[in-house]
């Protein structure tokens, strides 16, 4: 990680940010995350790095799912040390993981209607908030439609309706666009970037191109160690392209070497 990043001393923790200070965890077989200290602010942010590489555990922890076992999350210069402040701070944060299962009978606008009644929703508004997260995700063509009978595409933008549903203040995606074709991996970094311009927007991806056509930000893991943090261009600066590889994919493939 740049030496700037590498010691929390130096970082800033202030407000408007989502931000992690040597937060660990562990499980029964020994593999462990952390200690990872890193900001989020608003904008989108990709999280990279190979299977096993502890993105899901980090994700999880960021979206107030798990409690870390060390170290401190942190909100808007406030530390969720509780299963209560954890509470309040899932209400402005939509969470979407990488195979949400749901069942395949569902109308779309049912489904995401439920899931903003889930998030505190009001009754007599959530209508209009389904309609406005299907409309914002481009999913008004399919909200009368059963789940089961989408595409792989169009079932994931009714997916991201119901991570926006609530007008969350942070916003976090694992693996949005896995197994989708390009063009709607192209609507989805679309979606991502329109969404971080308000928002703290974190993003799990294998993809290269998503974080380097989507993100401002990038992190990068590793065998339950953030490697390096920093910027796409600065990332770029550190790899060179040639055939078949980009110069940022070139710089990733050497961070999780090192």
């Amino acid at each position: 990680m740049r030496q700037h990043e590498a010691a929390a001393g130096h970082l800033q923790f202030g407000l408007h940010l989502v931000a992690l200070r040597g937060v660990r965890f562990g499980y029964g077989g020994g593999w462990a995350l952390g200690p990872v200290t890193a900001e989020l602010p608003v904008g989108v942010t990709g999280l990279i790095g190979p299977n096993g590489s502890g993105k899901t555990t980090l994700m999880r922890i960021l979206a107030g799912v798990m409690r870390p076992r060390g170290g401190e999350l942190r909100f808007d210069g406030r530390a969720l040390d509780s299963w209560s402040e954890l509470n309040r701070y899932r209400r402005v944060v939509g969470y979407l993981p990488q195979d949400p299962r749901w069942a395949k009978g569902w109308l779309a606008r049912d489904y995401v209607e439920y899931v903003a009644s889930a998030y505190g929703v009001p009754r007599a508004e959530r209508a209009a908030a389904g309609a406005a997260a299907l409309d914002v995700t481009g999913a008004t063509p399919y909200s009368g439609r059963k789940l089961g009978s989408l595409s792989g595409g169009q079932e994931q933008r009714v997916h991201l309706a119901t991570a926006i549903v609530h007008s969350p203040r942070v916003l976090i995606l694992d693996e949005p666009t896995v197994g989708l074709d390009p063009s709607e991996r192209v609507r989805i970094r679309a979606f991502l970037r329109s969404q971080g311009q308000s928002r703290i927007v974190l993003v799990s991806t294998h993809l290269m191109d998503d974080v380097a056509l989507g993100a401002d930000r990038v992190l990068v893991m590793n065998e339950g160690a953030l490697k390096w943090a920093g910027t796409v261009a600065e990332m770029a600066a550190l790899g060179r392209e040639a055939e078949g590889v980009s110069a940022a994919e070139d710089a990733y493939l050497k961070l999780v070497e090192e």
